[in-house]
């Protein structure tokens, strides 16, 4: 599938129901089609060092597993599978004639508007939804399967160390002092990591490295009657088999992103008064690493869905700068742990 066929399904309505459309989300590696009540997305044939949907059979392959693994935390909102078919040189998702050239997942439409990251903004978040959300992450962790390898010191180095491939990126966008900064940062992770190896094989051994969601942000929730936590990794294993703080620094920093840390302390104080994973100062570092891990993979994520060919929208940009800011700051502060 290419921009071209996505627009010419959403000039046809070419869907279930032919229902006009409400919104197109696009990603590096997706497009979501919303109607009021569903929405189909579809993989983008690409192929990463984390993911590849490069061929038909693997996008249905992760089409499936994405429905399965879902539905562990949402599974009303996952329909199923269907094809997307080409006849007479016009594609359509789902019917019956044609062949098939591609997959979308259905799922339910939900209310926009109860989006995490929306009402963050909104300064709309109560004490009652974060309780109510931590209750709900810390259940899954729990009951969540165990893996069976502790996490890797090296290999989340090589994950963190990646952010170089895209340092002529990164050069498009900071002057060389902030660049060389970047990779002071990834040399200084290495020490870090190799000082702190032995913590990770204690913290497996506690049961805390869980196949979790690896994907949670304010962007994947929505603060309904009950919370849905949505759009889990499917398509690498690696990134979704980790510690439970790992999971829970993802939406910790991104709280901090949107300029609410005192959203961030309450719901780690109510996720850990029912999951109580942290029993050191240690582990409050580790937590503290992995904001800085995640802040890391935000500015890799931004700097790959710049498209060479097009200028980047200056809200694009100013989200990088703010992903960098972060960075920078959670390093500092593992560097100067003692420090104000």
């Amino acid at each position: 599938m290419t921009n071209t066929d996505i627009q010419q399904i959403i000039e046809r309505r070419a869907w279930p129901g032919n229902a006009p459309l409400q919104a197109m989300h696009e990603t590096h590696i997706s497009w979501v089609l919303v109607t009021s009540a569903f929405a189909w997305k579809i993989k983008k044939p690409v192929r990463f060092s984390f993911l590849d949907f490069s061929t038909l059979e693997l996008r249905h392959k992760y089409c499936m597993r994405e429905v399965v693994l879902n539905s562990r935390l949402s599974k009303d909102v996952y329909l199923g599978v269907v094809p997307v078919r080409q006849h007479k040189r016009q594609l359509q998702i789902g019917g019956t004639q044609g062949t098939v050239v591609d997959y979308a997942v259905q799922m339910k439409t939900l209310d926009a508007s109860r989006r995490m990251d929306l009402l963050v903004e909104q300064q709309a978040v109560s004490d009652a939804q974060l309780r109510q959300l931590a209750q709900t992450i810390a259940a899954f962790h729990l009951r969540a399967e165990r893996v069976a390898q502790p996490v890797s010191a090296a290999l989340l180095y090589e994950e963190f160390a990646d952010l170089l491939e895209v340092q002529s990126i990164l050069s498009s966008f900071f002057d060389t002092a902030t660049v060389a900064r970047f990779a002071q940062a990834v040399a200084f992770a290495k020490t870090w990591l190799d000082q702190h190896a032995d913590h990770f094989i204690d913290r497996f051994h506690m049961g805390w490295v869980v196949d979790g969601h690896g994907d949670l942000h304010t962007r994947n929730i929505f603060l309904l009657e009950q919370p849905v936590i949505f759009d889990c990794i499917e398509f690498n294993d690696g990134l979704r088999q980790l510690d439970v703080l790992n999971e829970m620094a993802f939406l910790g920093m991104d709280l901090n992103y949107y300029g609410a840390p005192q959203l961030e302390r309450k719901l780690m104080h109510y996720y850990l008064y029912y999951f109580p994973c942290i029993r050191s100062q240690i582990d409050w570092r580790l937590y503290r690493f992995f904001k800085w891990y995640r802040a890391n993979v935000r500015l890799k994520v931004y700097c790959l869905s710049f498209r060479p060919d097009e200028d980047p929208a200056p809200q694009q940009v100013e989200k990088l700068h703010r992903y960098a800011q972060l960075f920078f700051h959670y390093f500092e502060r593992l560097r100067h742990p003692h420090g104000s």
